[in-house]
């Protein structure tokens, strides 16, 4: 009897951390703007059942885990962690945004690490990502990281059109932060171009919207 029982009480559970699992992203989502190690707690007990979670529900666990990884400036771990989402997203028949987040995760790790050209190069795949599913808070995130990488490669024209497309776009969202990301990077460009008027303005507005 208790063989018999075993096949039935492992599928209760698996249908229980499916459940779990849902549940316990949303508290990381929120969790993590403060709590950085009670997040990574909650998120990581989930590491030896991701084969009984859905593809997407992975990439949900590996752009948390690489979002988390990125707070405590452990770029390498990010950058590793998102690779590991995107060879999930393999198994999808069609794309989703997960894919472009997790490029960008992964894009600002290698920023972060110094590899500019590889970045800019997982940014753009990021865009074209989400330019195929017209997601336009996407879309913005990755006009705002090629943006800011021409500033940084001293292409501040390449920058202000970028920046200010993305803020454009930007504005036709709901997305506050969003918006606040925008104005701070274009406060940023013009302060690299001695404007310090027109910086301060962005700055200014940036404020409002956060």
């Amino acid at each position: 009897i208790t063989c018999l029982l075993l096949p039935i009480l492992s599928i209760a559970q698996v249908q229980v951390n499916l459940k779990q699992f849902d549940q316990v992203t949303e508290q990381v989502k929120e969790l993590k703007k403060t709590d950085l190690v009670l997040s990574l707690n909650k998120l990581l007990p989930y590491k030896d059942s991701l084969g009984a979670l859905t593809v997407e529900q992975n990439l949900v666990y590996f752009k948390l885990l690489a979002e988390i990884q990125i707070e405590q400036n452990r770029y390498a771990a990010a950058k590793i962690t998102a690779n590991r989402g995107l060879d999930i997203a393999r198994r999808l028949s069609s794309p989703t945004i997960l894919i472009s987040e997790l490029l960008y995760l992964k894009g600002f790790s290698l920023e972060s690490l110094g590899d500019l050209e590889q970045a800019t190069k997982e940014y753009k795949k990021g865009l074209e990502v989400a330019d195929s599913l017209h997601n336009k808070v996407q879309i913005a995130e990755g006009l705002i990281n090629l943006g800011a990488i021409a500033y940084l490669t001293d292409d501040y024209k390449r920058s202000l059109v970028l920046l200010n497309d993305a803020y454009d776009i930007a504005r036709q969202t709901d997305d506050e932060e969003l918006k606040g990301t925008a104005n701070t990077e274009l406060g940023i460009i013009y302060s690299y171009l001695l404007q310090d008027e027109q910086s301060m303005a962005y700055y200014k507005q940036s404020y409002f919207h956060f």
